[in-house]
């Protein structure tokens, strides 16, 4: 009887051992394709924070950065020499920190310089993909004497500025205003044709009158 037990068990072997081979191979992709997803998941989350951190700081847009003094904290973007700055550090100084010349800025968009025509073009890289998308300024417009009323804590007051060859839809930047934001989120959408709209945000915790001033808005679009 043992004999042909011993027999069979080593008739099976093989099989076993087909078996287990499969088994292994199955295990090692099962394990290589969860670190494939969970380095995936990594990359995601980063480009997510960044896609994040970058929207912050076009929402905290502070305007021209000659005419800023003080500390300035992150997130925070400015316009300097024809160019959009992203802050990448809080300064306790933003007036010895110049955009171009200090590290703590990175350039973003250039505007250009025609008022109806799109001009020089920037490089956004979409990550993952193997080609990049050229991106460039397009129709912009500016309004002077903007003077919204008062606004109160939590209220709202809005603006139009001509943009001609705007059409709604448009990737607009955050508006450049010539003073200080006092501490309000300004934001704009292209509303209706060859218009956009600007609208003036207070979180502030108070009321702010904002002084007459220039308001410009840019488009940004894909090539």
């Amino acid at each position: 009887m043992f004999p042909q037990v011993a027999e069979a068990w080593a008739d099976g072997l093989g099989v076993f051992a087909t078996q287990a081979e499969a088994a292994r191979l199955e295990i090692n992709a099962r394990e290589t394709s969860a670190v494939t997803s969970a380095a995936a998941a990594s990359l995601s989350q980063v480009a997510a924070q960044s896609a994040q951190a970058i929207a912050q700081a076009a929402a905290n847009n502070r305007g021209n950065w000659s005419s800023l003094t003080g500390a300035l904290a992150l997130p925070a973007s400015v316009f300097h020499n024809g160019f959009f700055w992203v802050l990448l550090q809080s300064l306790a100084n933003v007036a010895t920190a110049e955009p171009g010349v200090s590290a703590a800025w990175v350039p973003v968009a250039y505007p250009g310089a025609s008022g109806t025509a799109p001009d020089d073009s920037v490089r956004h890289r979409h990550l993952g993909a193997a080609a990049y998308t050229d991106m460039r300024i397009g129709p912009w417009g500016t309004a002077t004497n903007a003077t919204p009323p008062t606004i109160a804590n939590g209220a709202q007051a809005t603006f139009t500025v001509p943009v001609p060859g705007a059409v709604v839809g448009d990737l607009v930047l955050p508006p450049v205003l010539s003073i200080s934001r006092a501490g309000l989120t300004v934001t704009a959408e292209i509303s209706a044709a060859n218009t956009a709209t600007v609208v003036y945000s207070n979180t502030t915790g108070g009321s702010v009158t904002l002084a007459s001033h220039t308001v410009t808005v840019y488009i940004l679009r894909g090539i």
